[in-house]
């Protein structure tokens, strides 16, 4: 996607640049020298708009973080039952990571650093989203929190399995995702029971 001559380049353009490099070939293109390239430009000039590839990784990570916010939304606005709600919710975080697994790569294996004005922002809106649905439950606060950490603990813990042959079973996968998702929310329900 090399810029059209005379048009002048923002931060913006460079992170969508990289996204685009990470999605097509992988977090391993997620580089200077690459992005460079697929802007038409020289690697010097894109430290006009990141000061290294750390930032650029930032900058990544902070873009699949809004994107998942949006299917949190998505997900979120279709209501329900609360019980319906986190489930839609459990499974969109799923249908991201398998569908965008460079960018979910990214987005796992960056600091999550909420004083950053990128990463902070967009893990905020996710959140906020979790924190939302997890009030209908009773639950709130603190309290919340380790529950998302607990969620995103187990998921991600998941997916890695999942994607790197550790499941070695016959059973089904979308299976056992399945199961464990029904035990979060059954836990849950008996919180809310109380």
């Amino acid at each position: 996607m090399p810029r059209v001559k005379g048009q002048s380049l923002t931060k913006r353009d460079v992170i969508q640049a990289a996204v685009s490099c990470v999605k097509r070939e992988g977090p391993e293109a997620l580089g200077i020298n690459r992005v460079a390239r697929e802007l038409g430009i020289r690697p010097p000039s894109l430290y006009n708009h990141v000061a290294s590839r750390e930032e650029l990784q930032r900058g990544v990570a902070a873009e699949a973080w809004a994107r998942l916010a949006e299917r949190f939304k998505q997900a979120r606005a279709q209501g329900g039952e609360p019980v319906q709600m986190l489930r839609a919710l459990l499974d969109a975080y799923r249908q991201f990571a398998l569908s965008n697994t460079a960018l979910y790569d990214i987005m796992v294996h960056t600091e999550l650093d909420y004083s950053d004005p990128q990463i902070g922002t967009a893990a905020r809106a996710n959140i906020a989203v979790f924190v939302e649905v997890l009030s209908l439950f009773g639950i709130s606060g603190d309290e919340a929190i380790h529950a998302i950490r607990s969620f995103r603990a187990a998921m991600d813990g998941f997916f890695l399995l999942e994607r790197h042959g550790g499941f070695g079973t016959p059973q089904s996968r979308a299976a056992t995702y399945e199961w464990m998702r029904e035990c979060f929310i059954q836990a849950l329900e008996a919180r809310r029971a109380r």
